[in-house]
Order: structure tokens, then C-alpha cells, then sequence
């Protein structure tokens, strides 16, 4: 299904809509199972949705008018669809005058509802072994690994575009600015870990932010990496090219090396998993971090064996297969534990 006309919308647009209007005035099992799919992709949208369906539901209720030019265009438009939907003629309600006053605080807490859905931020969380695309207002794109989150303002009109990243994610950012060497603050885009603030003028590049480390991978474009806290003062920033992979060690200290191969940091997107020259201690926090399962190893089994060469599954069990018949080990998994054991 089709959901890119919704990705933006507000408590307003929803009450504007009349294909949104028509669901809760008649609902249909096509149009109920069309935004129960919707709220699965976009589950952000659940406040805005529950708050236009309760004042709809309220108006078909109530005859009432005010002088807010806004709401009665709001009004007009939900009439028309009821009509629509309805072959019967709408019956014309008459309220008390304590229920048209009652009426009256609904629509005014409506509409600061309204306004509230549409200033505070947006945070989405993935589960573990959940990869997520996430469109953000200036419509630059982040797929979200398992076991990670994001946030950002509702609105970026005329504000620097800043997300605040935990766990895994790969950006592809919109290119707003045409000079390179003066660049606006609403036209800057800046990706924020515990320790690293990452800023891009358009690019592609690929953000892991755990155990209170940050890697950063560059693709294409051009990325500056700046200390974050106390730390900036003490270090300078650093300019990144494609190809690059930043590291930041214990010490908060960035290092940068060169990959052959910088596409391979993305293939989790793909739902691939692809490790070179693993150690099973390196594959063990993988499977930790992103899949949530928790690993065990044998005292007779060292976690610094390596599996020399590249292995590229898509599935847990194999690569638990391969594992085991590269390194002659037994592995074993039940629920979300994995034992590693001599053969």
C-alpha cells in the first residue's frame, strides 16, 4: 500500500482528509485494514490520528458554530464527506446551552492538541532484528537498525536539521545548500551521538553509536566530525571523504582509517549479515546489540577465534552453521540464547 500521502500529515491534515473522514464515518475492512497498516509503519502518528478520529466522532454529535474561520472550513469539510458516505440525511441535533458551551472547550482543546502534535519532537525505537526507514521533514532518509533510535523536531522550517542517533543508522541526506563555503543554519544537517557530532551538506554515510563508542563510514559526499562536550574544546574537528571509517576509541580519541570496501557497511540494510576476518567475540556483540539474543561461551572456548575470509548469510541459523563448521564447535540455540561449546 501506498502510504507516502501521509507521512507528513498533522491533526489538521487528517480532519481535511476525506478519504481519513470517510474510514471513521463509515469504515470498510479495506479502509480499516489501510490505516491499521499505516499506524504499523508510522506508529508516531497514533496521538494525532486517535485525537482527529475523537473530534469527528464528536461533531457528528453536536450542531454547533463558532467564528474561527479555520474550524469551520474544518466543519464544512467533514459535512460534505459525512453526506457522501451517508445515504440517509443527517439529523440536525438541537443542544442545550450547557452542551453547546461543553462543545465549545471540546473544539478549543482539540484544537491546542493540534498544536501540540504538531511542536514536539518525534522519537522512533526499533526492536531487536527490526530494520526501519525512517522519512524525516526535509525528506533526506534513515534506515534504522535493530535495537536503535532516533529523534528529531516535528518542524525544520528554518531550523538546522538535527537528529540525536543510539544504536545503528544509514543516512541519505538531502542536499539544500548551493555554496560550500557559507552555509546557512537551516541548510546544515547534524547527527548527534553520546560522544560525536557528525555534520553533512549531503551524503550518504552509515552512524554506529554503542557501548558508548561511535564508528562513522562515509559513502559518498563530505562529512565533519566534532568532538561533542567538553572534549570539543581540547580537539579539533575532522573532515571525512568517501571511503573513510572514523572509530572513536576508549581514550574519546577519533581515528580514521580507509575501507576497500565502504558499501559493506550497509549490507545489515539489505538484511544481510556479513562479517570479514571476524572474531567470534566481534560476531557475538553483534548478535547481542542488534538481535537481542544473549551469548555463551564455553570456559574451554576462546571468543578471539577468528574465521579468516568473509562470510555473507542472511540468516541467524546460518551463520551459526558456519560457525560451527568452520571452527569445529558446537552451537546451540534456544529462544534468545546461544551457547557455544567444544565439539
Amino acid at each position: 500500500m501506498d502510504f507516502s500521502t501521509y507521512i507528513t500529515f498533522t491533526y489538521d491534515d487528517f480532519l481535511n482528509d476525506d478519504f481519513f473522514v470517510a474510514h471513521i464515518v463509515n469504515p470498510s475492512a479495506d479502509k480499516t485494514k489501510f490505516w491499521e497498516l499505516y499506524l504499523q509503519h508510522y506508529p508516531e502518528k497514533k496521538t494525532a490520528i486517535a485525537a482527529a478520529r475523537q473530534f469527528i466522532i464528536a461533531y457528528r454529535k453536536q450542531d454547533v458554530h463558532t467564528n474561527d474561520v479555520h474550524m469551520d472550513r474544518v466543519w464544512e469539510k467533514i459535512n460534505h464527506t459525512i453526506q457522501m458516505e451517508e445515504q440517509p440525511a443527517k439529523k440536525n441535533f438541537k443542544l442545550y446551552s450547557f452542551l453547546r458551551i461543553a462543545a465549545v472547550l471540546f473544539i478549543a482543546a482539540s484544537l491546542g492538541l493540534g498544536y501540540w502534535l504538531t511542536q514536539k519532537d518525534i522519537k522512533i525505537n526499533t526492536a531487536f532484528g527490526e530494520i526501519r526507514t525512517v522519512v524525516l521533514p526535509d525528506h533526506s532518509t534513515l534506515i534504522l537498525n535493530g535495537n536503535s533510535s532516533v529523534s528529531y523536531a516535528r518542524n525544520w522550517d528554518g531550523r538546522k536539521r538535527e537528529v540525536w542517533l543510539k544504536g545503528e543508522g544509514f543516512f541519505k541526506v538531502e542536499h539544500l545548500n548551493r555554496d560550500t563555503l557559507h552555509v546557512s543554519q537551516n541548510e546544515k544537517f547534524v547527527v548527534h551521538t553520546d560522544e560525536l557530532d557528525i555534520e553533512v551538506l549531503g551524503t550518504s554515510f552509515n552512524v554506529r553509536n554503542r557501548h558508548h563508542q561511535s564508528k562513522v563510514g562515509l559513502l559518498t559526499g563530505k562529512i565533519k566530525i566534532s568532538y561533542a562536550g567538553d572534549v570539543k574544546k581540547q580537539r579539533p574537528s575532522l573532515i571525512m571523504a568517501p571511503g573513510d571509517y572514523a572509530v572513536q576509541h576508549s581514550d574519546q580519541q577519533v581515528k580514521v582509517h580507509k575501507l576497500v570496501n565502504p558499501e559493506l557497511l550497509i549490507t545489515w540494510t539489505k538484511h544481510q549479515l556479513v562479517f570479514k576476518d571476524a572474531t567470534l567475540e566481534e560476531i557475538a556483540q553483534t548478535l547481542q546489540d542488534d538481535f537481542g539474543y544473549k551469548v555463551e561461551f564455553d570456559q574451554n572456548i576462546s571468543a578471539r577465534l577468528k574465521i579468516e575470509g568473509e562470510i555473507n548469510v542472511t540468516t541467524i541459523d546460518e551463520l551459526l552453521g558456519i560457525i560451527s563448521s568452520t571452527l569445529h564447535i558446537d552451537i546451540t540455540k534456544n529462544d534468545k540464547t546461544i551457547k557455544i561449546t567444544p565439539q
